[in-house]
């Protein structure tokens, strides 16, 4: 029974959080970049991801993928995810909203997508054999702190805002000019292997979807289902995970989905979380603190030392985790601290203002 309601607050979660991307597509729009593309796309992915590890354990292993917090708390409430599950199905109109009154919705989005299709150059002719140069030095050393440094239980996260943006750099190359591009791409592959990081593999192929997916043409919605469409999609997939198990990631089939536990840290904090006005949590207000700990020291010369909230968030709700693993970061879920502070009311604010701003 438990199962079966699960499987329908899934379903309710992709038809409110996915609706508008159906919609689109259906009338031809496919745009990647829009608001209600890629954020409801990882909504989805965090519960799947979620719902797969307390799914298949009786196949990978209570340990394969799944939070130890989260797998003892399941054993003693198999009920432990619906809640939260409920909680992000009546978020997803507020998020939809609150984008709408910022920007065009995705469906009335042709004119953006019209913009991006075209190519403004801009580099001028005579900065392009300076660009490539700097550009593939910049490939070639963004990883070298991580191999030089021991950094193992950090992962690549410190340097996450260097290394995502240098990965744009191949494709960019690659459209002043093919070798060099070329030649930067495959820097890029060999420091994945070095590194034995998914991340640094993976992350100079987003340029790509992004580019050409923003420009390409949908006749239908069954355009995507074409054999054409489908091989080169299940090719990809299918060369990454293989390429990335030949490289000593440990990856296969059954374990792809295993990356990200925002949904679980999510259902922890709806479990056990002190609401505003307690004190023995370990922020007053999480919103605040996420705020704080944004602003650079540059313009707040006297700002002081704290707990990046992402380590508060495992010492806290996470214990039996933070215990095995104190250097790991968990990521912060969407609705994360909205409702730390006020409860589900704070949880669909935090949905709305984040549409809007990122709409904005």
């Amino acid at each position: 029974m438990k199962f079966g309601f699960e499987i329908i607050l899934l379903i309710l979660n992709i038809v409110v959080w996915l609706g508008p991307i159906i919609s689109s597509i259906r009338k031809g729009i496919f745009h990647p970049l829009h608001p209600q593309f890629m954020t409801p796309i990882f909504m989805i992915y965090f519960i799947i991801n979620a719902l797969l590890q307390k799914w298949l354990v009786w196949m990978l292993g209570a340990r394969v993928g799944m939070l130890k917090t989260t797998h003892e708390n399941l054993l003693s409430n198999p009920d432990y995810l619906i809640l939260p599950l409920i909680f992000v199905a009546l978020a997803a109109p507020f998020y939809h909203y609150g984008v709408k009154i910022t920007t065009k919705i995705m469906v009335k989005s042709g004119e953006d997508r019209l913009l991006l299709s075209k190519e403004i150059p801009v580099i001028k002719p005579s900065d392009k054999i300076p660009f490539c140069i700097l550009g593939f030095i910049l490939c070639a050393i963004c990883w070298i702190p991580n191999y030089l440094l021991p950094n193992a239980g950090y992962g690549t996260f410190w340097t996450f805002p260097v290394a995502l943006t240098s990965s744009f750099l191949p494709f960019m190359l690659y459209k002043i000019s093919k070798p060099v591009g070329l030649l930067s791409f495959g820097s890029s592959i060999v420091a994945g292997f070095i590194l034995k990081s998914k991340a640094s593999f993976l992350f100079p192929l987003l340029p790509i979807f992004f580019y050409y997916t923003s420009t390409m043409r949908i006749n239908s919605f069954f355009s995507f289902l074409k054999p054409k469409v489908l091989i080169t999609i299940i090719a990809f997939f299918s060369l990454s995970i293989s390429l990335l198990s030949f490289g000593g990631f440990g990856l296969d089939y059954i374990k792809l989905l295993h990356r990200d536990y925002s949904f679980e840290v999510f259902a922890a904090i709806v479990d056990k979380a002190p609401i505003t006005g307690v004190v023995d949590g370990p922020v007053t207000s999480w919103t605040l603190a996420e705020l704080k700990e944004g602003i650079p020291s540059l313009l707040w010369p006297g700002k002081k030392y704290s707990t990046n909230p992402a380590k508060l968030v495992s010492a806290e709700f996470l214990p039996d985790d933070y215990a095995e693993q104190p250097f790991t970061y968990f990521n912060r879920f969407l609705l994360f601290s909205g409702y730390y502070d006020l409860g589900l009311i704070g949880a669909l604010l935090s949905a709305f203002g984040f549409g809007a701003f990122y709409g904005f």
